[in-house]
């Protein structure tokens, strides 16, 4: 009896394979991993820049002056970019953590001093 079920399961997972592999067969193989890019795309990519362009006056006379003053004085040249925006990334955090101690409620940090009668009530 258990041959003729060991038989019985061979012969399950030989169509099983046999219709897998037919499957694939049937469809196209692709002639690079992006599945999504054209062969011309694919081509172009080790020739692509990113050419990222900000117009605004505030950015031309007082962002990147400033960002370029602080990155020459103030900046080890042994510390990643990365790292400066982890480093920023942490503060914000800080910030929203203190923001959050302070006033958990919107109700919790009115403007109104307590004890005392808003106009709103009189």
């Amino acid at each position: 009896k258990n041959t003729a079920e060991n038989n019985a399961n061979a012969n399950v997972n030989t169509n099983a394979t046999s219709a897998s592999a037919s499957a694939s067969a049937s469809e196209e193989p692709h002639p690079h991993k992006y599945k999504v890019l054209s062969p011309k795309a694919v081509a172009n990519i080790p020739n692509y820049q990113y050419n990222g362009i900000d117009k605004s006056l505030i950015y031309k006379y007082i962002l990147s002056p400033l960002a370029g003053f602080l990155v020459e004085n103030f900046t080890p040249s042994t510390l990643a970019p990365n790292t400066i925006t982890l480093f920023g990334l942490f503060l914000m955090f800080m910030s929203y953590l203190h923001v959050y101690y302070h006033c958990p409620t919107i109700d919790h940090c009115s403007i109104e001093e307590e004890g005392g009668e808003s106009e709103s009530d009189s």
